[in-house]
């Protein structure tokens, strides 16, 4: 199980890193961010500074528990 999550991790930054370094990439997360601040409203501001404030880690700490327990569940 170690050995996946490290894998995944390794490969995802990856990721990553190449979307950073290709300009396509790049110009697609621009234009996203701006289409969703020209498009805001109340609540999905109100969703998106709540989500900010939490940061991402019980996200990752929700999907490695889910990841975890479907692992002990197919070794059983």
């Amino acid at each position: 199980m170690p050995k996946q999550l490290l894998f995944l991790g390794g490969f995802l930054l990856l990721i990553s890193i190449i979307l950073l370094k290709i300009a396509a990439f790049k110009a697609f997360d621009l234009g996203a961010v701006q289409w969703m601040f020209a498009h805001r409203s109340h609540s999905l501001n109100s969703i998106a500074i709540g989500l900010s404030i939490i940061g991402g880690m019980p996200f990752v700490l929700f999907m490695t528990t889910l990841w975890c327990l479907t692992f002990a569940w197919y070794k059983k």
